[in-house]
């Protein structure tokens, strides 16, 4: 067993097996931890809720309509 400090920069301890550390795993104390991180890297949940903010004010929204539909094509 190997003691990790966890690389999100709460500081928490966890140890964790040798094997995960040298497959790279076992890097951050928990799965909020995990999630903290890359959401700083990917904006990717930040995009979802603003994707969906934008739906609901505007449901009909030229954007998200499938290619194929009578409002992409312009035919409703």
């Amino acid at each position: 067993m190997t003691e990790i400090t966890c690389k999100c920069g709460c500081g928490r301890k966890r140890q964790v097996r040798t094997a995960d550390v040298a497959r790279g795993w076992g890097k951050f104390f928990d799965k909020s931890c995990k999630a903290r991180v890359q959401e700083r890297r990917t904006g990717q949940c930040a995009a979802y809720y603003a994707l969906q903010r934008r739906r609901e004010e505007d449901p009909f929204h030229i954007d998200d309509a499938h290619i194929f539909s009578e409002d992409a094509l312009g035919q409703n």
